[in-house]
């Protein structure tokens, strides 16, 4: 996952230590809030958007988050329903939590056999997510999307007085096959990697004005 996903979903739960009260408040469904969009033509529509958990609960919904769990459901579902012709994985996700992705993945692979799978990154598809896509029939990323980011993260809190309290710290692990996945900005290579990416996403929009406004 990115650290802004990550951030997120500690922001959410450190603000709302009530699911059930929050969503509520919020007037949303507790149960069976997960579309699938099948359109006339045969295609269903299968969203992946936000930080991927393996199970399904308040705060995965609440969140914006995915789960593998509900993930697997809806595309077995889509699979069996012989008026569905094909399958896009709609993905805008920062990756998430690695437990469950393979299984899914699997799961998308061997489906591919048996219908036409496509995932389509709008927005980002990165880590988990982009493990997601890759197991799908074809891949199609919008220009000003960012993919890829393949490798592992795990943090570690030490301290004497535990997790988010004084004198504790957060050890990040990162593999080794990818240096670049955590690229830190203070040093002159992690400020290298990030201006890369915000200067190939500056080239896209330059390039996008000049082709609709007709001039260079």
């Amino acid at each position: 996952m990115s650290p802004e996903g990550l951030e997120q979903i500690c922001a959410i739960a450190q603000r709302y230590g009530d699911p059930e009260a929050l969503a509520a408040k919020m007037g949303r469904p507790l149960e069976n809030t997960r579309i699938v969009d099948k359109r006339p033509n045969g295609i269903a529509v299968v969203p992946i958007t936000g930080p991927i958990m393996r199970y399904s609960n308040l705060f995965t919904e609440i969140s914006g988050a995915t789960s593998t769990q509900i993930l697997a459901k809806d595309i077995q579902t889509a699979i069996d329903d012989p008026l569905v012709k094909g399958i896009v994985l709609n993905i805008d996700s920062p990756g998430g939590q690695a437990a469950g992705i393979n299984e899914l993945a699997q799961l998308i692979l061997a489906a591919r056999s048996v219908k036409p799978i496509a995932a389509h990154i709008g927005g980002m598809g990165a880590s988990a997510a982009y493990w997601l896509a890759a197991a799908a029939s074809s891949i199609s990323i919008d220009s000003a999307s960012l993919a890829g980011s393949i490798g592992v993260v795990t943090t570690v809190q030490v301290g004497p007085q535990g997790p988010n309290k004084d004198g504790s710290r957060t050890l990040e692990f990162v593999s080794t096959q990818s240096p670049n996945k955590r690229a830190d900005p203070t040093t002159e290579g992690g400020a290298a990697q990030v201006q890369k990416v915000v200067d190939a996403l500056g080239q896209v929009f330059i390039d996008s004005v000049a082709q609709m406004r007709g001039t260079t």
